[in-house]
């Protein structure tokens, strides 16, 4: 077991660890971190969890000492979509997910941890049918279907590591959980290139997007091509032609099967990849134009990434509307003195 303290006892640290046990209290994934209970030991919270005995993935992709074959790292990126994709069909947005948040199990298999971020959306996020509508030509033949928008993309708070952040977080517009795939593809390319997400060291763009040919010319000698061209879709600026997370599934699971049978990936997935851009076209996208979508010109003293990405965890940011505070408090409407209720709790004298 794994215990949480809660040191900080102001009123923000209390929410999110408070918001941390009500979202992983109702999961059960194996790629997931497991809930145990809740610890109130000398005035203090605990959150109790699994132990995870082989640290996080950051420190396992940047292990020179340690060999990673294709296989592994494919695995990884399986692991890490089936786990995110559960997520998305409970309604959640990590809005944190990073090679930090990911642990490693002895076998080798991935889970995602640290949800003291997430967020609960009331309306269901998209789902295989909504995907299916999305990629399906019109009753008309020409190529086009309605336009049906997504009204949970909101303002939210502007939270989680700027190396990671999605570029609609980083300017602070509406965004919903294609925030999550953005920060996979970022996480792929560390696990491809076992690079830090440091701009510093994974090639980047002014517009807070991925810098694909130098990525390309650097990272990917060896690299399976779709492997690393999933990465490429995954960090796409319009995040409506990011593929979803049970797409991305289906995709690794297949390849991390047939890279492990050493078998050639199978030409089907190999024109998913290649063609989903075309699929998700304007004309066709489910979803309405996300706001900002433009990339700001450069000033004309130059332009550099480095600057607007803190090293510091954001954990509050945009301001959200009076409606918006208010349903973000009734997803963790609870208290202090409620929680030696919850299960597998111990409330020790």
């Amino acid at each position: 077991m794994v215990l949480k303290e809660l040191y900080r006892v102001d009123e923000e640290a209390q929410k999110n660890f408070l918001k941390e046990v009500a979202v992983l209290r109702s999961l059960s994934h194996h790629n997931v971190l497991r809930f145990i209970g809740v610890l109130y030991k000398d005035k203090k919270l605990h959150l109790v969890t699994e132990f995870i005995p082989g640290g996080s993935l950051k420190e396992l992709i940047h292990d020179s000492g340690q060999p990673l074959s294709w296989e592994q790292r494919i695995s990884f990126a399986r692991d890490i979509s089936c786990g995110m994709s559960y997520l998305h069909s409970m309604n959640i947005i990590h809005r944190d997910l990073n090679s930090l948040n990911c642990l490693v199990r002895e076998n080798g298999t991935v889970i995602v941890a640290d949800f003291g971020l997430a967020r609960i959306i009331k309306q269901p996020l998209i789902s295989a049918t909504a995907y299916e509508k999305c990629t399906a030509p019109a009753p008309s033949g020409n190529g086009t279907i309605g336009r049906r928008g997504r009204p949970r993309r909101q303002r939210y708070t502007v939270v989680g590591n700027p190396y990671w952040m999605a570029p609609e977080m980083m300017r602070g517009n509406k965004y919903d959980e294609k925030v999550d795939i953005f920060s996979f593809g970022i996480m792929l390319c560390e696990i491809i290139g076992r690079v830090q997400a440091d701009p510093d060291y994974l090639p980047r763009l002014p517009d807070f997007g991925l810098n694909e040919k130098v990525f390309r010319e650097k990272f990917c000698g060896q690299c399976p091509e779709p492997f690393y061209k999933i990465a490429f879709l995954c960090c796409d600026l319009n995040p409506d032609k990011r593929p979803p997370f049970h797409v991305l599934q289906g995709w690794l699971e297949t390849m991390a099967t047939v890279v492990a049978l050493q078998r050639p990936i199978p030409i089907r997935i190999i024109d998913e990849i290649e063609n989903f851009k075309d699929l998700q076209s304007t004309e066709s996208s489910l979803c309405t134009t996300p706001d900002g979508l433009t990339t700001p010109p450069p000033s004309s003293g130059g332009y550099s990434l480095k600057p607007s990405l803190s090293r510091k965890r954001i954990c509050e940011g945009q301001e959200e509307d009076p409606a918006e505070r208010q349903h973000k408090m009734t997803d963790v409407q609870t208290t202090v003195t409620s929680l030696d209720t919850v299960d597998g709790v111990c409330n020790v004298p």
